[in-house]
């Protein structure tokens, strides 16, 4: 089965502007760590705070919205996300909020939030990992994996590496995935994957679950071939 990425529309005949959320409202703070920003991919709890988004009078109401403020990327209409639950899905979960429009709050809103998972649709010795150039977008040296777990355990020690560098960032190599691939048994619909490049998170679709939000005529949005370019 073919997948790709489900990435923003930067089209301002589609989205109005980019980013399309202006501002959040929340109960507690954007530095607390019951913020749904600060999850850091966990699970929200009972404590976390789901903040409210308000459209940018220039924006345009899609079913995919831009907010990047704090940790927060993505709100998605409740006619995206019941097509995106209606898959198999891993690693993401819908918290609910409101989006104020023209002084106007409209419910059914979600707010995208990636957790860790173990990511069992991953082909990993067939996907590439590298060890890129910090500031841009040059492989410095491959390395392979045999399981995520092995992959993850290598990222956290190479990023303390990287953090004691400090502002020496031409010596920060920090490792990503280049190239994904996804188990051929997979059924999986609907992912997060992290840290990856271009981008650091990245929700993908299976071929499948594409159909089905085309059909439904969902805007705000744009399908990238699995390890194709995000930009035309």
């Amino acid at each position: 089965m073919k997948y790709y990425r489900l990435f923003r529309s930067i089209d301002p005949k589609v989205n109005g502007r980019d980013p399309q959320i202006s501002e959040l409202i929340t109960s507690t703070s954007m530095l607390s760590p019951n913020f749904a920003g600060n999850l850091s991919y966990n699970r929200a709890t009972s404590a976390t705070d789901i903040p409210k988004g308000i459209l940018h009078s220039k924006a345009k109401l899609t079913d995919l919205l831009t907010a990047d403020i704090m940790g927060v990327e993505y709100y998605i209409s409740g006619r995206l996300k019941r097509i995106l639950e209606s898959g198999e899905c891993d690693g993401v979960e819908f918290l609910p909020t409101n989006i104020i429009a023209k002084d106007k709050e409209l419910d059914d809103y979600w707010v995208l939030n990636p957790y860790q998972t173990n990511y069992p649709f991953l082909d990993v010795e067939q996907t590439a990992f590298a060890h890129m150039d910090f500031m841009q977008d040059i492989v410095r040296r491959e390395v392979a994996f045999k399981t995520v777990e092995e992959f993850f355990k290598a990222w956290e020690e190479n990023k303390k590496k990287d953090q004691a560098l400090g502002t020496q960032f031409d010596k920060c190599e920090p490792l990503y995935i280049r190239t994904i691939a996804i188990r051929h048994n997979s059924n999986i619909d609907f992912f997060s994957l992290r840290p990856i490049r271009p981008g650091w998170n990245g929700y993908f679709v299976s071929e499948n679950m594409k159909e089905k939000i085309e059909a439904a005529e969902c805007t705000g949005m744009v399908f990238r071939e699995l390890n194709g370019p995000l930009f035309d």
